[in-house]
């Protein structure tokens, strides 16, 4: 323990401090009106981690301010708040002037989403937003190494789409991808790049139609074979 009682009052083992119990005025960030339906997230496998933040996120409420000097202060009922520097980047969201958005990132950080999400529904209730979580990559470090990878974007592009397994939470790349197109031309990937890209389709629903890009599991067999036919 970090405490001990010495008659009857709590001592810090680090100072020797006798603790005291004492009140201090915070602002609280509460989601008052934010339901869980409200939050758009895929893939959908998603929807069980962000049901765990319902009662701790939606349901509570979070501190925003700080004792130290963040920087960024705020008058509030007569009295200055030091406001949390990473509170205010949860809300670049609203930065933006797009009212539908996709935000992508790693499945494990879903809680930081969640939370991007709740504030940007709180300041712009009609905004459209998707957040993705992207699978864990298990071996990403050795892909890093190739510098193929690292040194030509097109390639890089292709090796991710044919990789990237959506559904999963954990995937392993298949460097043999990478090696086949780092033996094709910068011609061919060109075109097998152009074959796979989808077109944007107007007047679609926004949701549905981002779920099903991200079910349709790209063959990379499939796309060479309509490369081959497209060359003739």
């Amino acid at each position: 323990m970090k405490f001990y009682y010495d008659k009857d009052k709590l001592v810090c083992k680090q100072c020797g401090s006798i603790c005291k119990e004492y009140q201090e005025k915070v602002l609280v960030f509460a989601p008052n009106g934010i339901q869980l339906q409200d939050i758009s997230i895929l893939p959908g496998y998603l929807n069980k981690d962000i049901k765990t933040y319902e009662q701790t996120v939606l349901n509570s409420y979070t501190t925003i301010s700080r004792k130290r000097n963040t920087g960024v202060t705020m008058v509030y009922n007569g009295t200055r708040y030091n406001i949390d520097i990473d509170f205010l980047w949860e809300t670049y969201l609203n930065t933006f002037e797009e009212t539908e958005k996709i935000v992508v990132s790693g499945n494990r950080m879903v809680y930081q989403l969640f939370l991007v999400s709740v504030l940007e529904k709180c300041l712009s209730p009609e905004n459209n937003t998707i957040l993705i979580g992207t699978p864990y990559i298990t071996n990403i470090s050795s892909i890093l190494q190739n510098p193929n990878f690292i040194d030509n974007e097109e390639l890089r592009k292709l090796f991710i789409l044919f990789n990237t397994k959506w559904q999963k939470k954990e995937i392993l790349y298949d460097e043999t991808i990478l090696t086949y197109l780092t033996k094709m031309s910068d011609d061919k990937r060109k075109q097998l790049y152009d074959i796979i890209n989808m077109p944007i389709t107007e007047n679609v629903n926004f949701y549905k139609d981002t779920e099903k890009t991200l079910k349709k599991q790209l063959n990379m067999q499939e796309s060479v074979k309509r490369l081959k036919l497209e060359r003739r």
